[in-house]
């Protein structure tokens, strides 16, 4: 139990925490509203191009961009979707438009980026601009370090902010390491919440996922990173290998379960360890170690693919922090109150009873 001052500096550190979400985000919408070019995206051809103008030696490179992508399905081709940039300006890549991007439903399964089993899916790199990647689905990758999803791979000096938001990553595979998700960032913080990472492989560590964050601030919120396998005969990370250097460190609010070896490793001591489930924890010790569980989340059916949270999983209202306004099906978080783990919220309201979102 905690005593009342205990449990006062928690109450006081979930509001500044959602506060700080409520400006990051104002901040979001500001950077949305000066933006210079939008592209409307319909075809795998279309997309590339648009990638093309906004990397370097690209028309709108010299500008802050951003991509809507119409709902469907993209394959890759001949190689990944790829993105490169040293430009101070900024990508913002997002899913879920209809055909004339006049309307937005931010649900990662409307589309779908698919590597075929042969290419990776999707490689972003920003050398001095934020990124911003968020309501896709990433799958059936196969290629080099994030299968799925590479961001900022190799690429030296790291200034913007990265921020990874509502997205599947599922199905992929490395011939190396990272078979989901790869990505790392200095500077202006790197932002990973309310993602699906499942079923990903890797031949070397990290199956699920590899993240290294340089910033003031590095945060893996709100996730749910299951059935993810590596081979490495040494420290097997089947789920997330995460290192954090030079700022607040937090992972809160996920799930990771059933992944090979350990679901999740901590490469750097003094992170915020807070309500999340997992199988089992290596590396450094946490700086503060509070609310986890290592229990069978009930999913609705795994086998399916349906990684909900079930009317009887422990993981109900088991959280005190969420991560944003939505879930990964579009429900709204309570504002007050306890929030469930994982990427997907039945929305438990303060009278732990579920709100509208069902």
């Amino acid at each position: 139990m905690f005593t009342s001052k205990a449990a006062r500096d928690l109450s006081r550190h979930n509001l500044l925490h959602v506060l700080l979400r409520f400006a990051l985000l104002g901040l979001l919408i500001v950077v949305c509203s000066v933006h210079a070019h939008d592209f409307c995206v319909t075809s795998s051809s279309q997309l590339q191009g648009a990638l093309n103008d906004a990397s370097d030696g690209g028309s709108f490179n010299a500008e802050d961009n951003l991509i809507q992508v119409a709902q469907g399905t993209y394959a890759t081709g001949l190689g990944p979707f790829h993105y490169s940039s040293t430009s101070t300006h900024g990508l913002r890549l997002l899913g879920g438009y209809n055909a004339n991007c006049t309307a937005h439903t931010r649900k990662a399964a409307l589309t779908i980026l698919d590597g075929g089993g042969t290419t990776g899916v999707l490689h972003a790199g920003s050398s001095h601009g934020s990124l911003d990647v968020g309501y896709l689905t990433l799958q059936n990758g196969n290629g080099s370090a994030g299968g799925g999803l590479q961001v900022n791979f190799q690429n030296g000096v790291l200034t913007g902010r990265v921020s990874i938001f509502d997205n599947v990553i599922r199905s992929n595979h490395s011939t190396d390491y990272a078979g989901g998700l790869y990505a790392t960032c200095f500077g202006n913080g790197m932002y990973i919440d309310n993602n699906l990472v499942a079923d990903n492989s890797a031949d070397g560590q990290d199956g699920g996922a590899y993240v290294t964050g340089y910033s003031e601030l590095n945060e893996f919120i709100n996730n749910t990173v299951t059935g993810n396998t590596s081979v490495s005969p040494t420290d097997d990370v089947g789920g997330l290998d995460w290192y954090s250097d030079g700022g607040t460190s937090e992972v809160i609010g996920n799930i990771f379960w059933n992944n090979s070896g350990y679901g999740l490793y901590l490469a750097s001591a003094a992170t915020l360890l807070e309500y999340n489930d997992y199988g089992s924890h290596g590396g450094a010790a946490p700086g503060i170690h509070m609310g986890n569980l290592s229990v069978d989340p009930a999913f609705v059916n795994a086998a399916a693919g349906n990684f909900r949270l079930s009317g009887n999983s422990p993981l109900l209202g088991a959280s005190q922090i969420s991560s944003g306004y939505t879930d990964l099906d579009d429900h709204s978080y309570p504002s007050v109150g306890r929030s469930d783990m994982g990427a997907y919220s039945q929305t438990i309201f303060v009278d732990h009873f579920d709100g509208p979102g069902l």
